[in-house]
């Protein structure tokens, strides 16, 4: 019988394989928390997108108006539900950040065997840390798509500096130096990890969600297997 190769700490080495059939395994056991998790990240986004879109219609009718008074009556309404709008977006960006927080909580701690609860969304670990993360990176991540090549390289070496935060708490600094550390150490397998999960964000997000409520769990249980695979740490059956 074939030996397993295994890591520096004694744990298997990391497999595809292994992250989506754990990942699976674990929603199927756990399907109703993590759907109720997801749908509330999912009625968010499509908050948000019902939100844009209203300002974009509102936005052609002022360009369509002709009178100088009929201009001055647009732009004050306008200005109203443009104003509204980006509070909407600015609350939707920290429930979504709050909603994303419980179900990255709720896949790390089943990651380590331990039950996965809806308290994981109102009883947040690490907000304020995690919060900083997601805009390092998300800034990050808009200035570096501005060459496209930047972009991937940024979404390669930070792929898991959010669930890093959460699993660590131990700041904004060593959250993406330990993602970064362990993309390196897995250079090849990491390409794939960031492919799948951005496939699953893209689809769903053209979809209007509505496949988050399967896709967003199951891709976050991967991404959190694989990130314990790739920290050499065991996986919880």
């Amino acid at each position: 019988m074939t030996e397993q190769a295994l890591s520096p700490q004694g744990t298997p080495l990391p497999r595809l394989g292994t992250g989506f059939s754990w990942a699976w395994r674990t929603f199927v056991k756990n399907w109703l928390v993590l759907i109720g998790l997801a749908a509330i990240i999912v009625a968010i986004n499509l908050l948000q997108n019902l939100a844009g879109t209203t300002t974009s219609i509102d936005a052609k009718e002022c360009v369509d108006a002709i009178t100088g008074a009929q201009a001055q009556n647009c732009i004050t309404t306008y200005g109203g539900y443009a104003l509204t709008s980006i509070a909407i977006i600015i609350a939707g960006f920290l429930l979504s950040v709050l909603a994303s927080i419980g179900l990255i909580h709720a896949a790390l701690k089943l990651t380590r065997g331990e039950a996965a609860k809806f308290s994981d969304l109102w009883e947040p670990e690490h907000f304020w840390m995690y919060l900083l993360v997601t805009i390092v990176f998300s800034v990050c991540l808009i200035l570096g798509f501005l060459c496209i090549v930047g972009g991937v390289f940024v979404l390669w070496i930070w792929q898991f500096c959010q669930y890093s935060v959460l699993d660590r708490g131990k700041g904004v600094r060593d959250a993406l130096g330990h993602s970064f550390r362990l993309v390196m150490a897995h250079k090849g397998l990491a390409v794939v990890t960031m492919i799948v999960a951005a496939v699953a964000y893209v689809v769903s997000d053209l979809l209007w969600g509505i496949p988050g409520l399967v896709l967003l769990p199951y891709m976050i249980l991967f991404m959190s297997s694989m990130y314990r695979q790739f920290d050499g740490q065991p996986l919880a059956d």
